[in-house]
């Protein structure tokens, strides 16, 4: 203690700081739990909370981030989807209004957030033209096809990957071969030299039907 201080002086000090010290303490700990008192639940099959505390309940993960963004700046907010996977009809754009925003899954549970749209296909054979009806005939080719533009979110939807099972399938081709693995005719690019492709009338009748890949070229 400073020199010349009384007994009672000495008491008084200490108490004054014992004061500080406790108010600084609930201040903090009020502005923590302000922090993270806003939990947002995104349960689409309505599960239920849990148990867990949570401040409001919604059915998709936009809903979540407009609530989460009502609250405003300057607290912590939690988005926790349950398990499962969570689908996304358009982009999902997180900017700054979002700091101190975090996507969890449910305590327990794992949950995805993918992009993609589940097909529900009904497949039909399709009569192939040129060599591989040929190889068709002879039991060695089989060509399917399904209408699926119907189940997409948006019109004109693009799109040039496909997921059976949760992995990535191989793009058609003929012969119909992963050409990374096993070869056969294909070129290095794992496509048909221009000389040996034969396309049927309905993918030739329609430039959008055809994607072109290239290597090499600056743009």
């Amino acid at each position: 203690m400073a020199r010349g201080m009384s007994e009672e002086e000495e008491d008084a000090t200490l108490a004054r700081c014992r004061a500080n010290r406790s108010k600084r303490s609930r201040e903090k700990e009020s502005q923590t739990q302000a922090r993270h008192s806003f939990r947002v639940l995104v349960d689409p099959a309505g599960r239920g909370t849990g148990g867990i505390e949570i401040d409001i309940v919604v059915s998709n993960i936009f809903d979540a981030l407009a609530m989460s963004r009502a609250v405003g700046r300057g607290r912590e907010k939690e988005i926790i989807l349950r398990g499962g996977m969570h689908r996304l009809h358009k982009t999902l754009e997180l900017g700054p209004q979002d700091s101190l925003t975090t996507f969890l899954s449910f305590p327990g549970e794992t949950a995805t957030i993918s992009g993609g749209v589940e097909l529900r296909v009904k497949w039909k054979r399709w009569r192939c033209h040129g060599h591989a009806m040929e190889a068709a005939r002879k039991g060695s080719l089989s060509c399917w096809k399904s209408r699926v533009v119907d189940q997409f979110p948006v019109k004109d939807f693009e799109f040039n990957q496909l997921f059976i099972k949760e992995r990535r399938a191989i793009r058609s081709r003929h012969p119909n071969a992963d050409p990374e693995r096993q070869g056969l005719h294909t070129s290095l690019s794992g496509y048909l030299p221009s000389t040996r492709s034969q396309w049927g009338p309905e993918i030739v009748s329609s430039s959008d039907a055809v994607e072109v890949i290239t290597r090499g070229i600056r743009v």
